[in-house]
């Protein structure tokens, strides 16, 4: 049997329990139906989550090489190298807006977020955590991008960064 990892399967979804009894108590029904979460509660979830929630700050890094996977932590993402030669002390604060034209896809942006290279060297994905340190593996990693191919950077290249948040319903 194959295995799924958590973002190969997961869409955003609910599915409603009921139950029926009459007046003195006895069971009469049940019902689940199962229900796709529509494009407002979609909405509400990446608000709450990424404008609202003062639990979670988050940051943007940049991937020097190597693939990302579903399963990457800040503690262990085998399969990239975080890029660490720019000059700034600290990873980048983001902070998120709702689209002027939103849909469930494309509902929230970021604010242009800048890296300043220090070395020479090839880039190849930007990634978003909750830990501000650069180089550190604390924090939540909220997901990894690659870029379509590495990109050539020498000192003092500026990379801007924008995210863009969504979901499917």
């Amino acid at each position: 049997m194959e295995t799924s990892t958590i973002s190969e399967v997961a869409r955003m979804n609910n599915t409603y329990h009921a139950e029926c009894f009459d007046k003195n108590g006895v069971f009469k029904w049940k019902e689940s139906s199962p229900n796709m979460v529509v494009d407002q509660g979609i909405y509400y979830i990446l608000l709450a989550g990424f404008v609202y929630d003062e639990r979670y700050q988050w940051f943007c890094g940049l991937v020097e090489s190597g693939t990302p996977a579903a399963t990457d932590t800040p503690q262990s993402h085998p399969g990239w190298v975080e890029y660490n030669g720019w000059v700034n002390i600290n990873r980048p604060a983001l902070e998120f807006y709702i689209k002027p034209e939103h849909t469930a896809r494309k509902a929230l942006t970021s604010n242009v977020v800048q890296f300043v290279s220090g070395t020479t060297t090839q880039i190849s994905g930007a990634y978003m955590v909750s830990e501000q340190e650069k180089g550190s593996t604390e924090g939540t990693l909220y997901g990894v991008s690659n870029f379509s191919s590495p990109k050539e950077i020498i000192p003092g290249d500026a990379i801007n960064i924008t995210i863009e948040l969504g979901a499917t319903g």
